[in-house]
């Protein structure tokens, strides 16, 4: 008898559990569409300031709730449709971050380098190049290279070195800023990422007896890099690379060096 209730009871709680999935479904699906509504807030008696507000404050919901791809079609059509309205600066901003955490970068550049080519004095122009730092700073931590284990030294850099020159960027021109803090603690990371890539480059050639080549690459990393952990592996590269050139002096000078420090 306990036997049947329990198999009763198990399929009435799976006869549940499929209603609510079922309702789920349906409440997707009346979903409101954003293109659909941005249509009749145009097509609505609202003036334009209006409508622009009610497209600004949906989009705001949206990135709020991390639905950056509705979020970005609501900036999109108040941009196109209300291009002077007071609302609009702001939605831009917010079009490029929504872009960004959707990861088309390519857009969120586009839409931040057309953002400061048009407000050269915007107030919130430091928070533009910091979002372009970040975005060519995630744009190099792909999570391909993740799964199959790359070794992002020995990618090309290009990514890494935006990312830095953008956070440059702000750190000189706004440097009360409240992002120069984070901006300084990516600088000193990317630096030793583009030390590493250079000291791989430095070590590639080693390897291949090019040593001429080795020597300037690693100068390079002493020279740009100074005060990088890779640093000390280019005096290694530097010293074997002088020896294997018959140039002993040069490389009794790079062991001194290394001993003192």
């Amino acid at each position: 008898m306990q036997k049947n209730n329990l198999k009763q009871n198990q399929a009435f709680s799976l006869i549940k559990l499929i209603s609510l999935f079922i309702a789920f479904g349906l409440l997707v699906s009346c979903a409101s569409n954003p293109e659909d509504d941005t249509k009749s807030i145009r097509d609505s008696k609202l003036t334009p300031d209006e409508a622009a507000k009610v497209l600004f404050e949906r989009g705001e919901n949206y990135l709020n709730n991390s639905n950056f791809e509705s979020a970005a079609r609501y900036f999109e059509q108040l941009e196109t449709q209300y291009p002077l309205s007071s609302y609009t600066r702001q939605a831009q901003i917010n079009l490029v971050y929504a872009h960004y955490k959707r990861s088309d970068n390519e857009r969120a550049i586009d839409a931040a380098k057309q953002f400061i080519k048009e407000n050269p004095v915007n107030k919130q122009l430091d928070y533009v190049y910091y979002l372009l730092g970040l975005i060519h700073f995630d744009k190099d931590s792909g999570r391909i290279e993740n799964l199959l284990r790359i070794d992002r030294n020995k990618r090309p850099q290009n990514d890494m070195q935006d990312s830095m020159e953008y956070f440059q960027t702000l750190i000189s021109k706004y440097p009360q800023s409240k992002y120069v803090d984070d901006s300084k603690q990516r600088i000193v990371f990317i630096r030793e990422r583009l030390a590493s890539h250079e000291l791989s480059i430095a070590q590639h050639y080693a390897r291949r007896a090019i040593y001429i080549a080795a020597v300037n690459r690693a100068k390079n990393v002493l020279e740009e890099y100074p005060d990088t952990q890779a640093a000390r592996k280019a005096l290694d590269v530097l010293e074997v690379s002088y020896k294997q050139l018959g140039l002993d002096d040069l490389a009794s000078d790079i062991q001194r060096i290394k001993a003192s420090n």
